[in-house]
């Protein structure tokens, strides 16, 4: 029976090396309130003038009910990032 290779100390593998002290690993942070203005402001302004411009349009051009997939898919589109920032604002009213 051979006798296992004696173990060279050189040869281990170091620990795994943790953050210093002053790093604080406390998970993803919060954008500022004033990027989350700069990027909502004009997406529910985009929003309600394009819902504004599709019911104008279809109330004074009857083209516009032949095209309105197209109008109402943008509308769509646009629907989700406006209503999270609609809902972000009045979670920060009650907090």
């Amino acid at each position: 029976m051979e006798e296992p290779p004696a173990i060279n100390p050189a040869d281990t593998p170091a620990a795994p090396m943790t953050p210093p002290p002053a790093v604080q690993v406390d998970g993803p942070r919060d954008a500022p309130d004033w990027l989350k203005a700069a990027v909502g402001v004009p997406i529910i302004w985009v929003w309600l003038i394009l819902a504004g411009a599709i019911v104008h349009g279809a109330i004074t051009d009857p083209t516009v009910l032949e095209s309105i997939e197209g109008l109402l898919t943008a509308l769509a589109v646009l629907t989700i990032p406006a209503m999270e920032i609609i809902r972000m604002i009045f979670r920060r009213g009650r907090e």
